[in-house]
């Protein structure tokens, strides 16, 4: 069969699936990752487990974001010789070896992530004073990112460092966990554009922010190093971090330009208007555009329960499951606490 035939194959295969799951929302498959292992080994089960999905999700992204196919070789080439991120290049010759894609391929589309998701972050504090973390995942391709959503926990020395939701082929996550010190979740920020952000990743070395986020979970041990880390690292795109620690007051929002820190606003438990922030795509000092309008819903619902009611369910039921702020995109609603550990996600496709 012909790669051509097998993906139009995969992607009929994929639809059915979806038409046929799009009313059965359900936890995504969890997946172990031994960090003790090669790099290029962490994520060969992950992979083989979803590896005709991948390579229809790969055409589709590429497809839709028009990226020159002669750029592949090039990167291939390119990024052998001279790509700084030694383990992270090594994850990604691992995943284009199992899933039967150039490392061109493999290696583009995991900075393409974080351009073109939108999102709802919510970080605040529950009735007993405990910070919550939620969050929802939109995404233009959800039939098909939906199929690829897993939980995959991080395990070194036989004991699991921290956990997260990501994509089988990509080796980032975008909601994580790291328990007893932070939880984080990445939205995308609308400046630039894919041609600035390969630049970006080409000439100036930076990070896919959803692996960097990775790195922090892996590496910081508390909220403020967190906070430090995402704060002064350069990355290929801009974006808003929401972060989420396990002491009072530890939640903000980081709007981050690709060199640096645009704004942090922070939470305040005391605070009758900020004990809660909801960030959505959209600079903070700017209203959300009437076409895209969930950030003031949202804060309406949190105002509504109140701070001496809220809870991971109140927060799930009453607001992140809720339009505007669930959308016909949304794959995913999240929510979190770093104090006690509890991490639920639900896929909706």
């Amino acid at each position: 069969m012909s790669q051509s035939l097998l993906l139009s194959f995969c992607l009929l295969a994929l639809s059915f699936s979806v038409i046929q799951s799009q009313n059965n929302p359900h936890p995504p498959p969890v997946f172990k990752i031994n960090l003790d292992l090669p790099p290029s080994e962490r994520f060969k089960e992950v992979v083989l487990a979803k590896k005709p999905q991948i390579q229809a999700l790969l055409q589709i992204l590429l497809n839709e974001t028009n990226v020159p196919q002669f750029l592949f070789s090039v990167i291939g080439f390119y990024e052998e010789l001279v790509y700084q991120h030694h383990e992270c290049y090594e994850e990604l010759q691992g995943i284009a070896k199992y899933s039967e894609l150039s490392f061109g391929e493999v290696f583009l589309v995991n900075f393409i992530y974080e351009i073109l998701a939108s999102c709802t972050s919510i970080v605040t504090v529950d009735q007993n004073g405990n910070v919550i973390h939620g969050r929802n995942l939109d995404y233009p391709f959800q039939p098909y990112l939906a199929n690829l959503t897993v939980h995959y926990q991080f395990y070194k020395n036989g004991s699991m460092l921290y956990e997260g939701d990501g994509d089988a082929g990509f080796l980032g996550i975008v909601t994580g966990l790291r328990k007893g010190g932070f939880g984080i979740s990445i939205n995308e920020r609308d400046k630039g554009g894919p041609l600035s952000t390969i630049y970006e990743i080409m000439f100036r070395r930076t990070f896919s922010v959803p692996y960097y986020i990775r790195r922090v979970l892996e590496t910081a041990e508390n909220f403020e190093t967190a906070v430090k880390m995402l704060s002064s690292e350069e990355f290929g795109a801009p974006c808003y971090l929401t972060v989420s620690g396990v002491n009072k007051n530890e939640g903000v929002v980081i709007t981050r330009d690709r060199r640096g820190v645009y704004n942090v606003s922070q939470i305040d438990f005391d605070s009758q208007d900020q004990w809660f922030l909801v960030q959505t795509n959209y600079d903070r000092d700017v209203p959300d555009p009437t076409s895209d309008f969930r950030r003031v819903p949202a804060e309406q619902r949190m105002r509504s329960i109140g701070r001496n009611s809220m809870s991971l369910d109140s927060l799930y039921n009453s607001v992140m499951n809720l339009e505007p702020n669930k959308r016909y995109n949304t794959i995913t609603t999240s929510v979190m606490c770093p104090k006690t550990g509890d991490f639920n996600t639900t896929v909706w496709f």
